[in-house]
């Protein structure tokens, strides 16, 4: 009888064969991971939008309610159409069309199916604006149908500098 030495092929392919597995695991843990970051990407972007129009809003305080409205402009307004946004070039309410008109832009180029609104809210004796960003989140968890997901925030309305 021979002594043996070394390893048989049996050994050799279970040793392979839960390689294989463990290398599997590791790859899915990769994809879910680079879901997860593109979903998270996509909540950001949202984020940053929201604020956005928000900041927008605090610059203008004087019409708010004009912001708070159903219907985004479809282009900016002619008035506006300068290398500078000036207060001879542009009204207040030109103003805020122009700010709509580029946040909608912004918002459509932006995320995946994204939309954008802008809504009065009254809570308690509190006002606020309320900002949707919504958006299409079905590509970074690998689902085929749409998986819409929308980020909210609310804003106090701003009241200083002769707001309403």
């Amino acid at each position: 009888m021979y002594k043996q030495s070394g390893s048989s092929l049996i050994e050799v392919m279970v040793s392979l064969f839960v390689l294989a597995i463990g290398l599997m695991g590791i790859l899915a843990m990769q994809v879910k991971s680079v879901q997860f970051n593109k979903s998270a990407d996509t909540y950001t972007r949202a984020m940053t939008l929201a604020n956005d129009i928000a900041e927008r809003i605090r610059i203008n305080p004087k019409n708010v309610t004009a912001y708070a409205s159903t219907t985004l402009p479809e282009q900016p307004p002619t008035n506006c159409l300068t290398n500078s946004v000036s207060a001879a070039a542009c009204s207040a309410t030109d103003l805020v069309n122009w700010d709509l008109y580029h946040w909608n832009e912004t918002v459509k180029q932006s995320l995946p199916g994204g939309t954008g609104s802008i809504a009065e809210k009254t809570l308690g004796t509190a006002n606020y604006l309320q900002i949707i960003v919504s958006f299409d989140d079905s590509r970074s968890g690998g689902e085929s149908t749409a998986a819409r997901k929308q980020y909210t925030l609310l804003v106090e309305r701003p009241t200083q500098l002769g707001g309403a």
